[in-house]
């Protein structure tokens, strides 16, 4: 397992090892409260990768690292909410994530925030 810290998009590149390995080192990092970490996480779950797929936990992740003002968290916890993936449907729910992921200039969320 190769592991570089990285100040780019996401907190860990990873390599060699494969997703397990990297669900892993994003547990410990997002169980200290790291956002980025948090997202990837989210996305492991919410995608199946490296974890059993599990929508609900995803948005647990998700959830926490959106509160922190994480943009792409919000806007996939806007998806979720609206396609009632690991939660119940619900608009309000999406209106407001999106409308958080929006005001950080994520397009995709305007373009759904516009649609709903």
């Amino acid at each position: 397992m190769v592991l570089w810290l990285s100040v780019q998009s996401t907190m860990f590149v990873y390599a060699a090892s494969g997703d397990a390995e990297a669900v892993r080192w994003f547990r410990l990092a997002a169980e200290q409260g790291y956002a980025d970490a948090q997202y990837d996480l989210g996305l492991m779950y919410a995608e199946g990768r490296g974890v059993v797929e599990d929508d609900a936990q995803g948005v647990v992740w998700l959830r926490k690292a959106g509160d922190q003002g994480h943009a792409e968290a919000q806007f996939q916890l806007g998806k979720m909410f609206e396609l009632g993936e690991g939660v119940t449907r619900d608009l309000d729910q999406a209106t407001r994530w999106y409308r958080l992921a929006g005001e950080q200039g994520v397009v995709l969320a305007q373009y759904r925030l516009g649609k709903l």
